[in-house]
């Protein structure tokens, strides 16, 4: 059941988050609450987060050295999630829906084909190995 209530606490977290969509919607989504998904914020953010998701999952590694791979791959993240930790790590393909309500800790190693589907932000602590065949351990 839906909740009926806005979560203050919760969305004083997000508004520290990169890239986060504020308006009334973003509120109720990240409240637990019934929200319209297709507003013209809610929209525009899953466009720019396809389009960021696009560029890092397409970093041409045949162009980009082993060692500026990893430098290259951060600052994509960075500007793809709400916020990520230095040492961290994502293989691709890496697929979100709002890549703002993803947090996730510094050295962090996240395998293959990860897809975080929230309406609040996860967090990730550091350090963790994350994959699809990987147990999870907060």
């Amino acid at each position: 059941m839906a909740a009926t209530e806005k979560r203050p606490e919760i969305i004083a977290l997000a508004r520290d988050l990169q890239g986060v969509p504020m308006c009334e919607d973003y509120e109720r989504m990240i409240s637990g609450m019934m929200y319209n998904p297709t507003t013209p914020q809610l929209s525009e953010a899953r466009h720019l987060c396809r389009g960021r998701t696009a560029d890092y999952n397409n970093l041409d590694t045949k162009t980009v050295s082993y060692e500026e791979i990893g430098p290259a791959r951060h600052a994509l993240l960075s500007k793809l999630v709400g916020r990520v930790g230095p040492g961290t790590f994502v293989e691709p393909p890496f697929y979100v829906d709002y890549g703002c309500n993803t947090v996730i800790g510094e050295n962090c190693f996240i395998n293959w084909k990860l897809v975080p589907i929230y309406i609040f932000p996860p967090q990730l602590h550091s350090p963790n190995t994350l994959s699809p065949s990987n147990p999870y351990t907060p």
